[in-house]
């Protein structure tokens, strides 16, 4: 059972990066009055939060072998990670969404300049980070990675969206565009957690990531295949698929299905990426005994 995360190195160089911005940001809102800037910060913060969960489950299920009372090891880890991520962010997100509220009608001095140029420096930082992670391959697989450089794009827009909004009260002294920004970066944040948790949901749901019917229909090509009940695909996390199928073949004898096994453990390793199937074969006969089906009563 291989699962690999050559991730830690470039989580930890955004992770010091990020925390860097987290900090300026966050005390340049404070000194100058700027809640989209405070609501950047937090948006980086949760960011950071985010990749320290990852590296922590990361470090975790590669160290960790699969035990007999932990058959599949902590690879699960990832999926809770990511949902303690999704869910402190919607938390965030409707904190700036209050604040913002109350400063539409009551907006505090801002040095529009000064917060503009902390803006700049996020997003230059935002923009840096993200391409650290599209550096490593896995980030369009592994749920935690993906949703860390989502946010680092979010970021970046968030960042981009102060650095226009304080360019338009530099010119116009309208200070109402603070709390309005702020308001896109929370909707932004909000947007993010629920492609987060809305991914998560589907893997703790089981929802096969595969399509069934197409490869049962591809199973059933092969020589010697009558058909094939009780298909099961799920994940353990984003890089584990497991799945489950009993095979009817229209050979008398178990022990000559080998070659099949083969082919269909290849066709699912290879095209589908299913890291683990367990197969079971019957011969006409024993398939006349019983019916296949999953169904169940709570």
């Amino acid at each position: 059972m291989e699962h690999q995360h050559n991730s830690g190195k470039s989580i930890i160089i955004v992770i010091i990066i990020l925390s860097i911005v987290f900090i300026l940001e966050l005390f340049g809102g404070l000194i100058f009055s700027s809640l989209s800037l405070i609501s950047d910060s937090a948006h980086v913060f949760f960011d950071v939060f985010s990749l320290v969960l990852t590296y922590a489950a990361l470090s975790i299920a590669k160290e960790k072998n699969p035990t007999k009372e932990m058959t599949y090891g902590y690879h699960r880890l990832e999926v809770f990670s990511a949902i303690i991520n999704g869910v402190t962010l919607t938390g965030v997100s409707f904190i700036i969404l209050y604040e913002a509220y109350h400063r539409l009608f009551e907006t505090p001095e801002i040095n529009a300049f000064y917060v503009m140029v902390i803006a700049i420096v996020g997003l230059i930082i935002n923009i840096i980070s993200a391409l650290i992670i599209m550096s490593d391959k896995s980030y369009k697989i592994d749920i935690n990675i993906k949703s860390a450089f989502l946010h680092l794009v979010g970021d970046s827009g968030a960042s981009l969206a102060v650095v226009i909004g304080m360019i338009f009260i530099i010119y116009t002294g309208i200070r109402i565009i603070d709390p309005i920004v702020a308001i896109l970066i929370s909707i932004l944040i909000l947007f993010s957690a629920t492609k987060v948790l809305l991914k998560t949901i589907k893997i703790l749901l089981q929802k096969s990531p595969i399509n069934v019917e197409k490869i049962i229909e591809e199973i059933k090509e092969i020589v010697h295949i009558n058909d094939i009940e009780d298909v099961h695909f799920w994940q353990v996390c984003s890089y584990f698929i497991v799945g489950t199928a009993n095979v009817i073949t229209d050979l008398e004898k178990i022990e000559d299905t080998e070659n099949i096994r083969r082919k269909i453990a290849e066709i699912l390793k290879v095209k589908y990426n299913v890291q683990h199937i367990t197969l079971q074969f019957e011969t006409p006969e024993m398939s006349k005994l019983h019916k296949h089906q999953s169904d169940h009563k709570h």
